[in-house]
């Protein structure tokens, strides 16, 4: 990767969205005003905070563009600090994170040497609410080759560290106001679909786990996970780009994925996954498996064939056994 030419200095905006994170919150625009790139804005949305947020602004006077409004949700106030800044660059930062000093540069570096980039990543470190070090995240494995497939089966990116050009969310449109949570997996996908993305490992983010964040309500993250996730199932994103990756074994890849969520407890999205890799294609042992893994947990599951009498004598048997645990099934 090339390093910035001095003459090379497009502006990057960092929107920071806050509700009531006032601990936290000095910690992060500290480490946004420190970093080694000389061009930067930084816009921070507080989003109807009840707490100190006010005075921590306060203390910061035109050294950044403060917004303040009613409580509307992550997405909506991401979205207005977008439209509030000028950056030909847009990054975002949980207001209980903190960037390391040379994460701007880096991206920043990383677009000049390739601007077909629809976003750049980076690896992070979780801290707890004190600061202690808690797990190194520098260099997350993806779980499939196609990063879309991976936002999806295991998201390795952390909406903090990522970074993307204006002209990019010009094209793809806002944050999803709809959503509470899961909004970051949300737009990679609509990104995802049309560029290509880029990965910088190592640790330039601290990223604070603590049961304050929005991302400890894990009934709000299961519910939001699952609706995006069946949008994109539904829509023939995920089975298209499995297609194109390897045809052949996209129905294997699909019957496991459907392992790995009902293991989750997203059994009606494990079942819609299972009924996507039955329509693919045949990957037996995989998707017998599936089957087997729905049947233990109980989980009402109707399987539409196009020709069911062609299935291995053993593939019906697992059929046949998940329709007597579940009972007469809903159908899908």
């Amino acid at each position: 990767m090339r390093a910035v030419h001095p003459t090379e200095t497009p502006l990057v905006s960092v929107v920071i969205p806050t509700y009531n994170q006032a601990r936290y919150l000095g910690d992060c625009i500290e480490s946004v005003l420190a970093q080694s790139y000389p061009a930067v804005e930084i816009v921070v949305v507080d989003d109807g905070s009840t707490d100190a947020t006010p005075d921590v602004l306060a203390g910061y006077g035109d050294r950044i563009n403060q917004q303040r409004q009613s409580n509307q949700g992550a997405a909506n106030a991401l979205n207005r600090g977008i439209a509030a800044s000028r950056g030909a660059f847009v990054c975002w930062l949980s207001s209980d994170d903190a960037f390391t000093p040379d994460k701007v540069a880096l991206q920043v570096a990383a677009f000049l040497a390739e601007p077909s980039l629809g976003l750049s990543f980076m690896g992070f470190d979780a801290i707890d609410a004190d600061g202690r070090f808690k797990a190194d995240r520098s260099d997350l494995a993806w779980r499939h080759p196609d990063l879309l497939v991976s936002v999806f089966w295991a998201n390795p990116i952390n909406g903090s560290t990522v970074m993307m050009p204006r002209h990019v969310i010009d094209e793809i449109g806002p944050f999803n106001e709809t959503l509470r949570a899961d909004v970051d997996a949300e737009m990679w996908f609509r990104v995802l679909e049309r560029y290509p993305a880029a990965h910088i490992p190592g640790v330039h983010l601290h990223y604070r786990v603590h049961s304050q964040a929005l991302s400890a309500n894990q009934g709000l993250m299961r519910h939001s996970k699952a609706t995006v996730r069946g949008s994109v199932l539904r829509s023939g994103l995920l089975v298209r780009r499995l297609q194109a990756n390897d045809r052949a074994g996209a129905p294997a890849v699909l019957a496991e994925m459907s392992t790995t969520f009902t293991g989750q407890g997203y059994h009606d999205l494990a079942r819609g996954l299972l009924v996507a890799s039955l329509r693919s294609g045949r990957a037996w042992p995989r998707q017998r498996e599936a089957l087997r893994v729905l049947a233990a947990a109980q989980v009402p599951t109707r399987l539409k064939l196009a020709r069911p009498a062609k299935m291995p004598r053993p593939f019906r048997r697992a059929r046949n056994a998940i329709r007597r645990v579940a009972g007469r099934p809903r159908p899908l």
